[in-house]
């Protein structure tokens, strides 16, 4: 193990954070459209979102699995601690090898949950999506 096996682990695991949370914002966006179908107003504005309200944005409109929820709250804490303390954390593993391996775990053990998080989130979109095109009588 070296350093930059730990860097890559932690750009894979990002990238799926990045999966993640522009799943959240579609799917916050579509099921805010749809509840306010008609209105001139824009969709909600998510770019600029932390994590935190997106997912409370989500969970407000649409119901979910109380499983999922779990879920989105461990991703909501690794990812946070990922972005903000992650290395500061861990610094001292770093300057191992014995570390370096066991960060890499811990990091693919996160992008593996990230991951899962982001096909959910497929689903879902997937789902409502389907459930919009059958009221439209689009299917």
């Amino acid at each position: 193990m070296s350093p930059d096996d730990v860097f890559l682990a932690a750009g894979r695991a990002l990238a799926q954070i990045h999966r993640f949370e522009h799943n959240l914002k579609g799917l916050a966006s579509l099921v805010h459209s749809i509840h306010n179908a008609g209105e001139t107003e824009p969709v909600v504005d998510f770019s600029g979102s932390s994590l935190g309200p997106l997912i409370d944005s989500v969970r407000r409109l649409v119901q979910v699995d109380p499983n999922f929820e779990d879920l989105l709250e461990e991703a909501r804490l690794r990812r946070n601690h990922l972005c903000h303390a992650y290395f500061h954390d861990h610094s001292a593993e770093l300057g191992t090898e014995e570390g370096q391996g066991r960060l890499v775990q811990d990091l693919q053990s996160s992008e593996l949950l990230f991951d899962r998080i982001a096909d959910l989130t497929t689903d879902i979109l997937g789902r409502l999506i389907k459930a919009l095109d059958a009221q439209l009588g689009t299917a």
